[in-house]
């Protein structure tokens, strides 16, 4: 069994509320927190980006283990901007207890963050990756 669409979908409003809730974000981001890239967003901004799901055993119930990435882009403070927006969703998802219809997060971890610039030159794109298991899917 893996995770349907649904609990994606659930997963990425989630992470995106809870971004959009904390205050380190919010101080470098505003409510600039997409669940997907926005071509005209203003920067910098944070979208949810790629996750991968397969079926991980809860305790004898079904459930999922999504690895997925928040994508923190920056122009004008370059690298470092993208890096200090990527850290700070870092600190707001680590270990959260995010929870939506029909899933619950056992538990949400950290596990790196790269960045690099883009083709046009200007933008830089930090990528955060975690790994969360879900159960109840």
């Amino acid at each position: 069994m893996t995770a349907g669409a649904g609990l994606s979908a659930g997963l990425a409003d989630a992470v995106v509320a809870a971004l959009r809730a904390d205050a380190g974000v919010a101080a470098l981001c505003g409510a600039r927190v997409y669940p997907y890239g926005v071509a005209s967003a203003v920067f910098p901004h944070v979208a949810f980006g790629p996750l991968k799901t397969r079926a991980w055993n809860a305790g004898g119930e079904p459930g999922a283990e999504i690895l997925f990435a928040v994508h923190a882009l920056a122009r004008a403070g370059g690298r470092t901007e993208a890096l200090t927006v990527a850290e700070a969703c870092a600190a707001a998802l680590d270990g959260a207890g995010l929870a939506w219809s029909g899933a619950g997060m056992v538990a949400l971890f950290f596990s790196e963050a790269e960045a690099a610039p883009l083709k046009d030159g200007e933008t830089w794109r930090a990528v955060a990756r975690f790994r969360a298991l879900v159960e109840g899917v």
